[in-house]
């Protein structure tokens, strides 16, 4: 009786550890899930080098093997060369050089693989197919010839005028001579007949000819060119020595201000970030000489650029009106056109511009420009803001409650008085001086 018991004892016993035992394994069946931890990219058998014109597929190695998401992301970064690629990771050779293929993991651990290739020359010399040639602008009244011609992946251009005017005159044809220059890897032979085309000439080549001939329409004195800004079209403002404000002023748009530093821009409280700055006064970011890279350069260009557009502007010959109303043109309606004026100019009451969206304005001014207090510059008709040029050799006062409208080339300082406001761009070779003003990117 007692050894029957005692191996009652013994069975429950096991039972109880069995039950434990199975318990505690259940417990730790559930893993946290695997993230990626390295990726290689590899091309198919290896190779690193494909020729323009050619594909490469490309591979990613994910490790490790039990990730919970092997998928990637398939980008490239071009060097001296250039490609593309698809998502499932072909590689598509545009132009001869250097790139670098990445792929990233798409399970949020941010790893990344990357691969240095190289794009070859064709094997054999590939006929030239880009047919459009662009960067040769339509010839318009007062506007220079281009003399150069952006080169492509495979040719590169020179450019030649017949009249060769120094600027485009009114009422005459204009024909451009192109010749291209296959680069390596590229060739003529195979080029069609009048296979080139410009924007808006008619063109003309032979066979296996890159020297393309482009005739362009007679011009009109409607066809006035707009002023070219270059990188300053990038700011609302832009400014050499300072900008500053007092009162709450609202700026939409970038500032941009060299070769001054960052302390030049007085009144606006700055946050600065890497390369920039913001305030609670712009809907935009602040740039200055003493930034992080590439804040400086860019900079310095649009400095340039914005010398340039003043030149540009100041050298527009044949004005429709030399010195109308002897500068006083409050009350005015003008027509686009180009406005010359050998002294100050004044506008005492509003100034209407009217004209349609193609429109240009060019305002010549050697003196001061003043708008009055509570006064408006007024555009009717569906004329454009951007269309607008003031080029002043002196100061630009915009007077209290004043309103402006149109891009403002001053040689000199550009001063908002308290509640003035405009719709344009304020482009000064010295300093901006805002109180309570309110500066809109056309």
């Amino acid at each position: 009786m007692n050894t029957c018991k005692n191996l009652t004892k013994y069975v429950f016993l096991f039972a109880i550890i069995g039950i434990l035992s199975v318990a505690v394994g259940c417990s730790n069946d559930t893993a946290s899930p695997t993230s990626v931890t390295g990726i290689t990219v590899t091309g198919v058998s290896d190779a690193t080098a494909v020729a323009s014109g050619e594909t490469l597929q490309m591979s990613a190695a994910v490790l490790p093997a039990d990730a919970l998401d092997m998928s990637v992301t398939w980008s490239v970064i071009d060097g001296t060369g250039t490609a593309t690629i698809s998502e499932s990771g072909l590689l598509s050779a545009t132009s001869a050089g250097s790139v670098t293929v990445k792929a990233i993991a798409n399970d949020g651990s941010e790893i990344e693989g990357t691969l240095a290739c190289t794009v070859t020359a064709p094997s054999g010399p590939v006929a030239i197919n880009l047919t459009e040639i662009s960067g040769v602008t339509l010839p318009a009244r007062d506007a220079t010839p281009d003399t150069d011609v952006p080169a492509t992946d495979q040719y590169t251009a020179t450019i030649s005028w017949d009249p060769t005017d120094s600027t485009y005159q009114v009422g005459v044809v204009y024909t451009a001579t192109i010749t291209l220059t296959a680069k390596t890897g590229y060739t003529l032979s195979g080029v069609a007949s009048n296979s080139f085309t410009v924007l808006g000439a008619t063109t003309t080549n032979l066979v296996n000819s890159g020297v393309v001939t482009a005739v362009f329409p007679e011009t009109t004195d409607a066809l006035l060119a707009t002023v070219p800004l270059g990188t300053a079209d990038n700011y609302v403002i832009l400014a050499k020595t300072t900008v500053t404000t007092t009162g709450v002023t609202a700026i939409t748009g970038d500032l941009g201000l060299s070769p001054a530093a960052t302390s030049l821009f007085t009144g606006f409280a700055l946050t600065n970030a890497t390369g920039y700055a913001t305030s609670d006064l712009v809907t935009g970011k602040l740039y200055a000489a003493n930034m992080a890279d590439p804040t400086p350069m860019n900079l310095t260009t649009a400095v340039s650029d914005m010398e340039l557009a003043y030149t540009n502007a100041a050298g527009r010959v044949d004005p429709n009106e030399l010195n109308l109303s002897s500068g006083a043109i409050g009350g005015l309606t003008l027509d686009a056109g180009l406005y010359k004026w050998t002294s100050a100019v004044g506008i005492s009451s509003d100034l209407t511009l009217s004209g349609s969206a193609t429109d240009v304005w060019i305002f010549q001014i050697s003196g001061k420009l003043n708008l009055a207090n509570d006064m408006s510059v007024l555009l009717i008709g569906g004329a454009l803001a951007e269309n607008v040029f003031w080029q002043v050799t002196d100061d630009v006062t915009l007077g209290a409650g004043a309103h402006m409208e149109g891009i403002i080339l001053g040689k000199t300082q550009i001063i908002l008085q308290t509640g003035s406001s405009i719709n344009g761009r304020l482009l000064a070779q010295t300093q901006v001086t805002l109180d309570a003003a309110t500066v809109v990117a056309p």
